[in-house]
């Protein structure tokens, strides 16, 4: 096996690639997972959480509110289509924290588009751009 089957492109894992939602124009705008800057925000928002980590004692409602925050600060990072109660609802780190936190199937999808390698693989960022 050809190991380029494992390169990605390390710009579109930071600066995000856009996901279909739904076939009908909703998308999310997502970077990968353990990027750099993922990884520095979620350092700091659990450093005071350290002993509990290590010690498995971390409440799960405080460790879901973890993962939203860095989720909403670092890996959502926009999206197009989306309205609540029939009114536009427009990207905010605000609005996606809020999303993220009360649904966990949306969660679950932006999470799974954030860990899927072949997202981010260069050579099919560079057939999707047509090149």
């Amino acid at each position: 096996m050809d190991i380029s089957k494992f390169q990605t492109n390390k710009s579109a894992e930071e600066e995000g690639i856009w996901v279909d939602v739904d076939g009908n124009g909703t998308k999310v705008k997502v970077a990968r997972i353990n990027n750099a800057r993922y990884k520095k925000f979620f350092q700091k928002i659990t450093k005071p959480y350290k002993r509990q980590i290590r010690n498995g004692t971390l409440a799960e409602e405080l460790a879901e509110k973890l993962l939203v925050d860095a989720l909403a600060n670092t890996i959502l990072l926009d999206w197009k289509g989306f309205t609540k109660g029939g009114e536009d609802f427009p990207y905010s780190v605000d609005n996606a924290r809020s999303f993220l936190q009360e649904s966990a199937d949306f969660r679950d999808f932006v999470s799974d588009a954030a860990n899927e390698m072949e997202n981010f693989r260069a050579e099919e960022l560079e057939e999707a751009r047509g090149n």
